[in-house]
């Protein structure tokens, strides 16, 4: 077999079995719904959005494994895919979920300074996010401390700033002394980073500036901040104005959703044709600027009731949706063990063979990611929402 043809079998293998891997992930997310896996309440969320967060860690899953079999089968590094689908895959999908973060908080802006509630809002930021981060990062040095069994060779006060920077997502520096610890989890932490960043900063200044907008239309805030983003950004001066359009586009797409007029059209199933041409578009054909914009465009289809035929209405990807945050955190780990603990099972399995894995590796994700859910962030999030709703009742107390 010739290399181009070993490389052509190899990619067809990807596709089919990334394909399958979310097949899998959802009859493994309709079979937990049926055991009575608890579902958000639709009248109060928006079940697209929802189902669309489980594919997007889900394709962030596959990206993944196809960097896990590049450097142990192909010779090649920790970086990017050459092919233009595989490398939209992980940053595609990061980016999507950055539009969901400006797309969920734009009504807080919109209620202005008068009607924030700081405190409650990161106490339940905090009891959402930092519960299953604490312990995806003690299940990674339960991992690393395994595999160098029990001697670390660095000293203890730099294990703790280290795992530190790690719980506050700083960056993922080593631990213990392991070399590529951050492959462990794959790395993910940068992203929710970025998250801290608009919670603290990109959040409140959108709020102060809507509530000081004048006569001002609400929109012209999100687009406000995308032109002085991009204005700013060649200038590298701060990493986060990088994502800070993404964020804007989730705001803008929130306005367009209460226009009845687009939110009727973007519903039909015609959309969804719009919707998945503007997809396939942005991950096949285009880079940069142009598949950024294709994106955007997805995104505001599905966020004004685009459900691509139903699919992200069903219940398995709406748990899929509540899933979300465990599978994008977990699923390193999950291949990390397959790559590294398992290799020498798997040692003489041609890269298409490994392909086949993917789908036992998504269902594995959704059923680990189920466990933490049910023991870790749900508890947390209704303590969360018990401690703001005290600290709301007190905010409404002093406005009156």
């Amino acid at each position: 077999m010739t290399e181009n043809s070993s490389s052509i079998a190899l990619t067809f293998a990807l596709c089919i079995c990334g394909f399958l891997s979310l097949v899998s992930a959802t009859l493994g997310a309709g079979a937990i719904v049926r055991f009575g896996f608890p579902l958000p309440n639709e009248k109060v969320r928006i079940s697209c959005i929802d189902g669309l967060r489980g594919y997007l860690a889900l394709s962030v899953m596959v990206y993944h494994f196809i960097l896990w079999i590049e450097v142990t089968r192909l010779g090649g590094d920790w970086s990017r895919p050459k092919m233009a689908f595989f490398d939209s895959l992980g940053p595609g999908s990061v980016n999507l979920f950055f539009m969901t973060t400006g797309f969920v908080f734009y009504p807080r802006i919109l209620g202005g300074l008068r009607g924030a509630n700081w405190r409650a809002i990161y106490i339940s930021r905090v009891f959402r996010i930092m519960p299953l981060l604490i312990v995806s990062v003690i299940a990674v040095s339960a991992v690393i401390l395994r595999r160098i069994n029990l001697q670390p060779t660095q000293h203890l006060e730099l294990n703790l700033v280290n795992l530190f920077r790690w719980i506050v997502c700083w960056d993922e520096p080593s631990l213990f002394g392991y070399r590529d610890s951050a492959r462990v989890n794959a790395g993910v932490l940068w992203s929710l980073g970025f998250e801290w960043q608009f919670y603290l900063f990109v959040l409140p200044i959108c709020t102060a500036a809507m509530t000081l907008r004048g006569r001002a239309p609400t929109w012209c805030i999100p687009v406000t901040l995308i032109v002085v983003s991009m204005t700013l950004r060649p200038l590298h001066t701060l990493a986060l104005i990088t994502y800070l359009p993404l964020f804007g586009a989730g705001m803008i797409a929130f306005e367009l959703k209460e226009r009845e007029e687009i939110a009727a059209f973007l519903s039909t199933r015609a959309a969804s044709a719009v919707a998945l041409a503007f997809f396939i578009a942005g991950s096949v054909l285009f880079n940069g600027a142009i598949r950024l914009l294709c994106h955007v465009m997805f995104f505001t289809c599905v966020a004004c009731g685009t459900s691509i035929w139903g699919l992200l209405r069903i219940s398995a990807a709406r748990a899929l949706g509540e899933l979300s945050y465990g599978i994008y955190l977990l699923h390193g780990l999950v291949l990390n063990i397959i790559f590294v603990d398992l290799s020498q099972m798997i040692v003489g399995v041609p890269a298409e063979g490994i392909a086949a894995l993917m789908p036992v590796a998504g269902a594995a994700t959704v059923l680990l990611s189920a466990s933490t859910f049910l023991l870790v962030e749900r508890p947390f999030i209704n303590i969360g929402k018990l401690v703001g709703r005290k600290r709301r009742s007190q905010h409404c107390a002093r406005l009156k």
